[in-house]
């Protein structure tokens, strides 16, 4: 009855909220966690699109514009790191993310890298993340002109 517009309009009202919400801490946990929440979201734009129950998903997330929860991750996270880089977060997250070379005073090539901790972990997810984000888009001056590239190189891939 709904036009797919609406639905979609739906989905980001009723569905999204749930799955972004935490994200970047939750979302680093092991598949079997993760993989009811991901058959959830596909059902929802299998349900958009008015596709069959086992219509393959990936087109259909790029026709909709949905990134899929994993995409979604990593455009949590990177968004966090651009914050990050940035000194836009409060002090205490802030504190989590140093450098190298606030670690030691040795002259290395990772030296202006972020510092890894905790594996499984968000704290040690989101510089992986980081490192593979393109320097155009870490360099863009808004936050919401880098969700939006970023957004658009995650569905590219």
């Amino acid at each position: 009855m709904l036009s797919q517009n609406h639905l979609k309009s739906i989905y980001y009202t009723l569905i999204h909220p749930h799955l972004s919400y935490g994200l970047v801490i939750w979302g680093s946990a092991y598949k079997t966690h993760i993989h009811r929440l991901e058959i959830l979201q596909k059902k929802a734009v299998r349900c958009i699109t008015n596709s069959n129950y086992n219509a393959p998903t990936d087109g259909l997330f790029q026709k909709l514009n949905i990134l899929p929860l994993e995409k979604l991750y990593k455009l949590e996270t990177a968004k966090l790191m651009f914050l990050s880089q940035r000194r836009e977060l409060p002090s205490t997250l802030l504190k989590l993310f140093v450098t190298n070379t606030e670690i030691h005073k040795h002259n290395t090539r990772h030296q202006l890298k972020t510092h890894q901790l905790v594996s499984r972990s968000f704290i040690h997810n989101a510089p992986h993340i980081w490192y593979d984000v393109p320097p155009h888009i870490k360099n863009m001056k808004t936050v919401g002109s880098f969700c939006t590239k970023m957004k658009m190189l995650l569905q590219q891939r």
